[in-house]
């Protein structure tokens, strides 16, 4: 017994040196793929967590983090049931040997020196700041690509890659956050802030203005293409073919909680995709815009728009704000369900909603204010036309109802359809933001709850 006693205080005086010899835990090294990964530094932080605002504009600062961080997997936004709305994730960060740091006293001072050696997989950080007539080309898969403590800002100055933009993106399953884009130009007129040639594409916290198109995407009939708490500002080359955003016939484009405002003659968001998800955002020329449609999907597809704010201007070049399938229903579906949407016409007459063809139609619970033709017939039932004197403040564009609105406990519940999920669950914030839709009692009437 004493010998077994003996043994268990020499084991226990043996625990303590063990662990005092390192009181802290071992040090944590993260390599960065580069020549910069001998040195020892502290883990990562996550990027989504900085201030990225501040270069958005000079006049409003807004709220850039996610809503929430609930983890999800890579595919989460492309997998989801189509019109479901999946929380915002932050992109994890792969096996540290794949960490490429670009900046002014990095080993890589401009993206352009890492774009054509980053492996499949990589993650790219680039610390904020403005990077000066710098293009690339990207042509690795599964790449995220972001700014670490605001926004890492390209602005092309008369730069671009292969005549097409500032950035190319070539690869599969990209992922783009906190990356301001402008200034793009080329010879042909199209210069874009981003040229997207590969295949799925998510896009989140960016920043689009003043290029000769914001985003222009050649037609995967495979790719899904993401956009979120984003901005798009003054794109277009000022010839009506050039907008904030084109996107070509690609399977599914979802476009949520985003700001596209004065679109240079051009639209603020045109998508000849399969299928449109097009929801809770803020579209409009304000009283300078001179864009011509808000929301443009000249061959039809399987379109749900829902939730958003629009308003065309007293300047726009087109007397319609929404149209569908103008230039003919060649996607393989025509459904178009158009749902508690606010709708406001500066113009002196217009058209709130146009549509071509004979889609399957639902335009139910949307708020019209202004002069204009409110769309009848078949699928077109429970809206709602007002006086600017329902909102909190029209000069202001703040559309929210005052308390009396008739938009108020008008609304109607529409059953899910399919895989649909017709019923709104969030509301805009400006800018580029969201908060949950909360009922009191029955659901209103346009794109906000009171």
């Amino acid at each position: 017994m004493k010998f077994i006693h003996y043994i268990f205080i020499l084991f226990f005086v043996f625990t303590l040196a063990a662990c005092g010899d390192n009181k802290n835990g071992p040090e944590k090294v993260v390599s960065t793929g580069n020549p910069e990964s001998s040195s020892t530094e502290t883990p990562l932080e996550d990027s989504a967590e900085n201030g990225a605002c501040s270069t958005l504009s000079e006049d409003a600062c807004h709220e850039q983090s996610p809503v929430n961080e609930d983890p999800c997997n890579a595919n989460c936004s492309s997998d989801s049931p189509p019109g479901i709305d999946p929380d915002p994730v932050v992109t994890p960060t792969p096996p540290s040997e794949h960490v490429f740091r670009v900046g002014p006293t990095r080993i890589y001072r401009v993206p352009s020196e890492v774009a054509s050696i980053v492996p499949d997989g990589a993650l790219v950080e680039i610390d904020a700041g403005v990077y000066s007539g710098d293009v690339a080309v990207w042509n690795a898969d599964n790449l995220t690509i972001r700014g670490v403590g605001g926004m890492a800002h390209l602005r092309a100055e008369g730069a671009n890659a292969q005549g097409k933009g500032t950035w190319i993106i070539n690869g599969k399953n990209t992922t783009l956050e906190y990356i301001e884009f402008s200034g793009s130009s080329v010879p042909g007129g199209n210069g874009a802030g981003i040229r997207h040639q590969g295949g799925d594409l998510t896009i989140r916290y960016c920043f689009f203005h003043d290029n000769e198109n914001g985003i222009l995407t050649d037609s995967h009939p495979s790719s899904h293409i993401l956009i979120e708490y984003s901005e798009f500002a003054s794109n277009g080359y000022g010839d009506g073919f050039s907008h904030n955003m084109y996107i070509g016939n690609i399977q599914r484009f979802t476009f949520q909680h985003n700001y596209s405002h004065h679109a240079k003659v051009g639209h603020n968001l045109k998508s000849r995709a399969r299928e449109n998800f097009i929801l809770y955002n803020r579209i409009m020329d304000e009283a300078s815009g001179i864009s011509s449609y808000a929301i443009d999907l000249p061959n039809g597809g399987l379109s749900v728009v829902m939730g958003n704010v629009l308003q065309q201007g007293p300047d726009t070049g087109n007397s319609s704000i929404v149209s569908y399938a103008a230039e003919g229903g060649s996607n393989p579906s025509q459904v178009f369900y158009f749902v508690n949407n606010t709708v406001i016409n500066d113009r002196s007459a217009g058209k709130f909603v146009q549509v071509s063809g004979t889609p399957t139609l639902k335009i139910i619970n949307n708020l019209f204010a202004g002069a204009g033709n409110t769309p009848t017939g078949s699928g077109i039932s429970d809206n709602l036309s007002v006086g600017f004197d329902t909102f909190v403040d029209t000069n202001n564009y703040d559309y929210r109802l005052i308390a009396g609105s008739p938009a108020i406990d008008t609304g109607v519940q529409i059953a899910t359809v399919g895989t649909l999920n017709l019923s709104p669950v969030w509301e805009y914030v400006h800018r580029a933001n969201r908060k949950e839709r909360i009922l009191q009692n029955i659901l209103d009437i346009g794109a906000h709850e009171f």
